[in-house]
């Protein structure tokens, strides 16, 4: 109807000037499409927006960026102590927003704050609080510390100033407005005033939809408010005027169990829709986190996106890349934002590819293996000490973390001006060769205009900020910001709902339609909706109203829709959006069936995929391990494809950083403390017990000392270690006096059995500990292997069935007849001794079995998954395993 209208008016009067205003840019980009279509380019009207006519207009003060005014709310907050235990940028973010509010709705702060709290007293019907009155306080407060100098001027305060002057302009020709919706006061206005010039042509409806479209007066039935009709009637009307539901094959809800068969079904639909001609097609994206999982799946599928919405910049690899550099910076060399930075393909995008991977590996490597937890000095004095070797591995790396170090001392410094921080993040970015890459890539190079423009605006900023608080507010830039990529105009386009109004789609697709997403309305950060409504600010009631409006006229203009939502979240039951609900409702009472289902994408599986069943791997002989440990002996007997994942797919947990201290670890540093003391003092009946105790407690402080792991547990663990250096030394002085000498630790060994057969492996393994006695002119060995466990009837029973076989491994390595083989057990209230009934007997069986078994092996004998539930509940490869998937097959 508005396109007819100004068509017929421009080619009636070609030489009147005129200007058609739509309520955002994309609906003019298209209303300008369409004109170009049907009118000469002399008859053509400029097409806008109301703020950006309005831009063009002169000011009266400057502008004042944004940075600057949530830096002077940001100080005003430090300041008077408010909310101390609050995020302070989100606060001043949130004030600011509130105090843009009521100046584009015209609100006039008075100056005396009690008048303020009287008018806020009168919405909240006489009932006051502390909070309220806080509240109070702190917006007029805040309002008169952004309103000192009537010539510095928020945007909101620049437009209305536009507004005006745009009004008193002399105008001539006809002034088309297109859809406005709500209109502030100021926009009102200006446009009155237009009109006493010239034409102004309102184009808009009593009731949204599209007339003559046999949906509308459904949609307007289940949506009107107020609600004037009972709904038996309304939908006795319905059935009345449509013998069948003009919604079917039109308008399909969609209940689905997760993201993922959220996207997957949209992502099908929406090639279908391609694939039969719908040229125009939209996904209105609710829930951002669905629409960042339908994005990747259309990609991967080849079909471009235009998302109109853009992405914020926090959600990109380049403001990640950024931001975990300056958390390293922040955190003192934190290992955790360090590994994700060395991972980016931002560092040092100024090397080759090939010197940069090396120095990354190398690096990462030297961290794990050093347990570097946190430290910029430690870790910057621990790579250089390296310098025995010219490795080109670690020169690159030591000039890597130079360079991240050099960049580090950039920002060590006490509170700064915001613009010095940013001076400091400029060069920090060259000096680490991040710039390097960022300029290669699109968002980086949008990343690089926002911080300039950053940069430019923090210029005339006041106050001093920690390092902490300026990345803080930096982080909230970035989720701020959008990113905004060029795709081609046959994309589809995933925009939001109040963006679709009086554009026509020949498919659309809802994502995120539930009661959260459906309209999307933040709880205000101050006042409710009756304190809102004396304010003249919008209520959540204007915002459902909108919704409701654009959903009729985005459905009345579709020739297909489709609404989906997570029905299921967590185990819990997620609703639809209560207007889905309404519509859902209605249309069932008027044509007895629901517009509602539920649905499941199913993995695509081909006809020749069996179930999942036991895994039976068959090794050629090349594969069988040349070699075995106790561990790995251990591993086959408790599950042969335990064994397999480990040994001859070489898997397993890789070596990473500790930040806390567990039992595993615990038990290392028990065995390195033991093996430092007794390698120092051979003889513990020599020092006395004092002496002996005194020693053994200073290897424990060294050990503990050497541990880089900043956990609180470690004193716990350590206490709980010195607790029993009483017992050891009592047990140890014990045992010399039955003869026994401490011989040797941690001494690694190896023995070939089976040599020259099928079952020939090398038994590897390295003896916590060695004890010699003398008798009668020869001598006894015992074999100690160092528990940090309790003693149980299971360890005596494995030791004696052979079922262990680590103390007996130890045996065999020993290559000579061993008098004593045992367990001590350290975690006990005094140490204990779990000894096996017969070392060398025992040990031949083991050694029997094991060659039996890789000669099994080496015949094609399977490796079975059989392992005991208490060992698959600790097994790292159940993921590859799968036994509850061919348990179930069963």
């Amino acid at each position: 109807m508005a396109l007819q209208r100004i068509v017929r008016d421009a080619l009636d009067a070609p030489d009147a000037p005129a200007v058609v205003l739509c309520p955002h840019a994309a609906l003019a980009d298209a209303f300008l499409t369409s004109l170009r279509e049907l009118l000469p380019a002399p008859a053509l009207p400029r097409v806008t927006t109301l703020a950006n006519w309005a831009a063009g207009q002169p000011l009266d003060g400057r502008v004042v960026p944004d940075i600057e005014r949530l830096a002077l709310v940001f100080g005003a907050l430090r300041e008077r102590r408010w909310f101390e235990h609050q995020d302070h940028w989100i606060l001043a973010r949130e004030a600011l927003g509130l105090v843009d509010e009521m100046t584009r709705w015209g609100f006039v702060m008075p100056h005396d704050p009690a008048a303020f709290t009287v008018r806020l007293n009168e919405a909240y019907a006489g009932r006051q609080s502390g909070l309220f009155q806080l509240e109070a306080r702190f917006v007029h407060e805040l309002w008169w510390v952004l309103h000192q100098d009537p010539h510095e001027l928020s945007p909101a305060m620049a437009y209305q100033q536009q507004l005006a002057s745009l009004a008193v302009q002399p105008h001539r020709g006809t002034c088309y407005l297109v859809a406005a919706g709500v209109l502030t006061p100021a926009e009102e206005a200006c446009l009155v005033a237009i009109g006493t010039q010239a034409r102004l042509v309102r184009f808009g409806q009593a009731e949204p939809g599209r007339e003559g479209d046999p949906c509308t007066p459904l949609l307007r039935a289940a949506w009107r408010e107020p609600v004037t009709q009972a709904l038996e009637s309304r939908a006795q009307d319905l059935r009345e005027h449509h013998a069948e539901s003009p919604l079917e094959g039109r308008l399909a809800l969609l209940g689905v169990r997760s993201i993922e068969d959220e996207a997957a079904l949209c992502a099908g639909q929406v090639q279908a829709w391609q694939e039969h001609g719908r040229e125009r097609v939209a996904v209105v994206a609710q829930d951002r986190v669905s629409a960042r999982r339908l994005r990747a799946l259309l990609e991967r599928r080849g079909v471009p996106v235009r998302d109109e919405s853009g992405w914020t910049f926090s959600t990109t690899a380049v403001s990640t890349v950024v931001m975990r550099w300056l958390e390293w910076v922040r955190t003192d060399g934190y290992y955790r934002p360090l590994q994700d930075l060395l991972h980016s393909p931002y560092l040092c995008a100024d090397w080759p590819r090939e010197r940069r991977d090396l120095a990354v590996a190398v690096l990462s490597a030297h961290l794990e293996r050093g347990n570097r937890v946190s430290g910029l000095d430690a870790l910057a004095a621990s790579i250089r000490q390296k310098t025995d070797t010219d490795d080109p591995g670690w020169t690159a790396a030591r000039e890597l973390l130079e360079r991240l170090l050099e960049s580090a001392r950039l920002f060590r410094r006490s509170a700064q001006p915001f613009a010095a921080w940013l001076e400091a993040l400029w060069q920090g970015l060259q000096r680490c060769g991040i710039d390097t890459g960022l300029m290669d890539d699109t968002a980086g190079r949008q990343l690089l205009e926002i911080l300039q423009q950053l940069t430019r605006d923090a210029s005339a900023t006041t106050g001093l900020f920690t390092l902490t608080e300026w990345v803080r507010a930096l982080e909230l830039q970035f989720e701020t910001a959008s990113f905004r990529e060029d795709s081609p105009a046959q994309a589809v386009c995933m925009t939001q709902l109040s963006m679709t109004r009086l554009r026509g789609f020949d498919a659309v697709w809802i994502l995120g339609a539930d009661a959260d997403h459906l309209p999307f309305i933040p709880p205000p950060a101050y006042f409710g909706d009756a304190v809102r409504l004396a304010l003249g600010l919008p209520t959540r009631e204007t915002l459902l109203a909108a919704c409701r409006e654009d959903l009729t006229e985005l459905v009345s203009r579709a020739q297909e829709v489709r609404v989906s939502w997570r029905c299921d979240i967590d185990g819990e039951r997620n609703a639809p959006a209560p207007l889905l609900q309404r519509l859902d409702l209605l249309h069932q009472r008027a044509w007895g069936w629901s517009l509602m289902s539920e649905h499941s994408q199913p993995m695509a599986v081909p006809d020749s995929v069996s179930p999942p069943v036991r895994p039976m791997p068959v090794l050629a002989p090349q594969q069988v391990p040349q070699r075995i440990s106790a561990s790995g002996y251990n591993r086959l007997l408790a599950c042969p494809y335990q064994y397999f994942a480990a040994a001859v797919l070489g898997l397993g947990e890789a070596e990473a950083i500790r930040e806390t201290v567990d039992k595993r670890d615990y038990g290392e540093l028990v065995h390195a403390i033991l093996y430092r003391f007794h390698r120092a003092v051979p003889q513990v009946s020599a020092l006395g017990r004092e002496g002996a105790v005194v020693r053994l407690l200073a290897e424990t402080k060294a050990a503990f000392d050497d541990l880089h792991v900043p956990d609180g547990e470690l004193m716990a663990w350590r206490l709980r270690w010195e607790a029993r250096l009483g017992s050891y030394v009592d047990w140890m002085l014990a045992r010399e006096a039955e003869g026994w000498r401490w011989s040797s630790g941690e001494q690694p060994g190896e023995r070939l059995l089976g040599a020259h057969t099928p079952g020939q492996i090398l038994l590897k393994g390295k003896l916590d500990r060695t004890d010699r006695r003398p008798v009668e002119g020869a001598g006894e060995l015992a074999i100690l292997d160092y528990k940090l466990k309790s003693y149980s009837a299971r360890m005596v029973r494995d030791l004696r069935d052979g079922e262990d076989v680590q103390l007996a491994v130890y045996t065999l390595l020993a290559a000579v007849p061993v008098a004593q083989a045992a367990y001590l057990l350290l975690d006990e209230e005094l140490p204990r001794l779990v000894a096996s009934p017969d070392p060398d007997g025992i040990a031949a069986a083991v050694a029997a079995r094991l060659t039996g078994l890789v000669a099994d092996m080496r015949s094609g004998v399977p490796l079975p998954a059989h392992g005991q539930p208490d060992d698959c509940d600790r097994c790292e490869f159940g993921g590859l395993c799968r036994r509850a998937h061919w348990e179930e097959g069963a």
